[in-house]
C-alpha cells in the first residue's frame, strides 16, 4: 500500500468519524428538543397522579373540617335546647310553687309534689296540685277526680323527676324533711335529668332549682 493510499483512507475514516459524531449530536438535539416541546404541551402521567393524589388529600381534609364544623354546631345547639328546656321548666315550676297555701302530705314524696293553691284568685288554696311524672314528661295536674286537668311541661326526662325538701334555708344533709311536710317544709329542691339525642349520640345534663316557699310553716293551713 503507497503513502497515498493510507492517506486516503485514513481521511477517509476521519470525514466517517466527523459525520458520526455530527449525527449523534443532531439526534440528542433532537431528542431534547422533543422533551422540552412534550414538557410545554402538558404535565408527565406521573405529575398528574401527584397532582391528582395532592388534590385528594386536601379535599379530604377540607370535608373532615367542614364535618367537624357541623358536629360541633349541632352539639352547641343541643345544649343551648337542653338549657333552655331546662330554666324554662325550673322558672315555670318554681313559679307554681311559691304559691303553695297547703301541702298535701299524703300524696307528696321525692317523686312529686302535692299541694294546695289558690291559681285563678278566687279561693284560698282550694285547687289541689301535682307536680310529677308520666314516663318522660314532667306533667302539672289541676284539680282531683273527673275534673282533673293533666298539662305536659317538658318532655324529655332521662331519670326520675326529683324532690328534696328542707326544713331551712341552708338546705345542708341534717335539715331534709322526709315525711310531716306542710308541717315543717321550708325549701324544696327539684331535679331535672334532661337527655337530647341527635345524630346518634346523646347528650344528658342535671338541673336544679332551690324553691323558697312564700308561706312558712307556721302560717301555712293545717
Amino acid at each position: 500500500m503507497t503513502v497515498r493510499e493510507r492517506t486516503g483512507g485514513q481521511l477517509f475514516e476521519l470525514i466517517e468519524d466527523k459525520a458520526m459524531k455530527e449525527s449523534k449530536a443532531m439526534k440528542e438535539s433532537k431528542a431534547t428538543k422533543e422533551s422540552g416541546d412534550s414538557r410545554q404541551g402538558g404535565f408527565t402521567l406521573v405529575e398528574l397522579i401527584l397532582t391528582l393524589a395532592l388534590t385528594v388529600l386536601f379535599l379530604a381534609g377540607a370535608v373532615g373540617i367542614v364535618a367537624q364544623g357541623f358536629t360541633f354546631m349541632s352539639s352547641h345547639q343541643n345544649l343551648a335546647t337542653l338549657n333552655r328546656d331546662g330554666n324554662n321548666t325550673l322558672d315555670r315550676l318554681e313559679t307554681m310553687m311559691e304559691g303553695c297555701y297547703l301541702i298535701d302530705n299524703a300524696n307528696t314524696s321525692t317523686a312529686q309534689f302535692a299541694y294546695s293553691a289558690d291559681i285563678d284568685g278566687e279561693d284560698s288554696g282550694s285547687e289541689l296540685i301535682v307536680i310529677g311524672q308520666a314516663g318522660s314528661d314532667v306533667t302539672v295536674t289541676v284539680g282531683t277526680g273527673a275534673a282533673a286537668v293533666t298539662s305536659i311541661v317538658l318532655s324529655s326526662l332521662n331519670s326520675p323527676l326529683e324532690f328534696t325538701y328542707y326544713k331551712e334555708w341552708k338546705h345542708e344533709a341534717g335539715d331534709v324533711v322526709t315525711s310531716g311536710y306542710n308541717e315543717s317544709v321550708k325549701v324544696v329542691k327539684i331535679t331535672l335529668h334532661l337527655t337530647k339525642k341527635t345524630g346518634g349520640k346523646t347528650m344528658n345534663k342535671t338541673y336544679e332549682r332551690f324553691v323558697l316557699l312564700k308561706l312558712t310553716p307556721n302560717d301555712r293551713a293545717t
